[in-house]
């Protein structure tokens, strides 16, 4: 994965920790280029997706909470249903 993967969070949520823990101890995303955004540091931001945290950002897409634990592996990874 060449391209950077922006993850919108916030303190205090567990789905988001989770999210997280997941894209750190998945080997299959080693080389991961992750940035990290607390969302509660910019007003338009909680207004985009506030809602629906966490939210993984890859190469123009967007995968909104609820999602399912595989969801992120194949949104990721670029595989289709």
């Amino acid at each position: 994965m060449s391209e950077e993967v922006v993850l919108y969070t916030t303190q205090g949520c567990s789905l988001c920790d989770a999210v997280l823990n997941r894209l750190l101890g998945d080997p299959d995303f080693v080389g991961l280029r992750l940035s990290v955004v607390d969302i509660a540091l910019d007003d338009r931001l909680v207004e985009a997706f506030g809602a629906d945290l966490p939210v993984l950002l890859y190469k123009g897409r967007a995968l909104r909470s609820p999602f399912a634990h595989d969801e992120v592996a194949d949104f990721l990874l670029d595989r289709a249903d």
